[in-house]
């Protein structure tokens, strides 16, 4: 369920740095920032979400280890 959202972050990130490299040899320096700025952005919400995924495994597991204890 959280790999699909993963993987469209990814190749969104990996496109933005692509178009990025590409416009550089045409493009203002300023577009070009702002574009590989874009994929900043999203690798940090890659992150962001790679870290919530991981805190809703540990808390299941936890959730699942308190019940079977009960």
């Amino acid at each position: 369920m959280a790999i699909v959202p993963c993987i469209k972050i990814l190749m969104l990130m990996i496109g933005y740095y692509i178009t990025s490299g590409l416009c550089e040899i045409i493009a203002d320096e300023k577009i070009v920032k702002i574009i590989s700025s874009m994929g900043d952005t999203f690798k940090i919400l890659l992150g962001m979400l790679v870290s919530v995924i991981v805190m809703q495994v540990i808390g299941v597991a936890i959730i699942l280890k308190v019940v079977s204890v009960s």
